[in-house]
């Protein structure tokens, strides 16, 4: 009878362990796509680009942002959304470039 227990002890202290792991990648991943300046920044900018209203297209890769979430940069007259620091940056230096 204690071999059954010591068993359905493990069986539970593993699934924690899943539970935890699987935290823990969510979290890192979420990181790492924030510190690279991806637009992916999961449900909440989804929702808040919803709630905004206005909504335009980042002219560097195409995904679509809130005028008050975006990052936005001046080039001559016109004014310019981006979904991060990174896709502005992009922008800009081809602008300066080209």
């Amino acid at each position: 009878m204690a071999w059954l227990f010591r068993f359905l002890l493990l069986l539970f202290v593993l699934w924690l362990l899943q539970l935890l792991i699987r935290s823990l990648i969510s979290r890192l991943v979420v990181l790492l796509a924030r510190s690279a300046g991806s637009p992916l920044t999961g449900q909440r900018q989804r929702e808040a680009t919803t709630i905004s209203g206005k909504t335009v297209k980042d002219p560097q890769c195409g995904t679509h942002v809130a005028t008050d979430l975006a990052v936005a940069a001046r080039v001559g007259d016109k004014t310019f959304h981006f979904c991060s620091e990174k896709c502005r940056a992009e922008f800009l230096q081809a602008q300066g470039s080209g």
